[in-house]
């Protein structure tokens, strides 16, 4: 199951958690928010990281299997 399917099948607590923090249970992990190596990431992320950019690394965290490890 990737991250994209577990989040089509939250509840509402879950979706709460997801859309205010970021933060899934399952995996205890939060969405990436910049890619490794990102330049902007020296600079504390956030409000400088280009959008283009927050969307590639969400694609590719939306397509990698989901981590019940956490």
């Amino acid at each position: 199951m990737t991250n994209a399917d577990y989040i089509r099948q939250m509840n509402d607590e879950e979706l709460v958690d997801l859309l205010v923090w970021g933060y899934i249970r399952l995996s205890s992990n939060f969405l990436p928010s910049c890619d490794c190596g990102c330049i902007y990431l020296k600079a504390g992320c956030g409000l400088d990281c280009p959008p283009k950019r927050r969307e590639q690394a969400i694609r590719k965290w939306l397509k990698q299997e989901v981590d019940v490890s956490g």
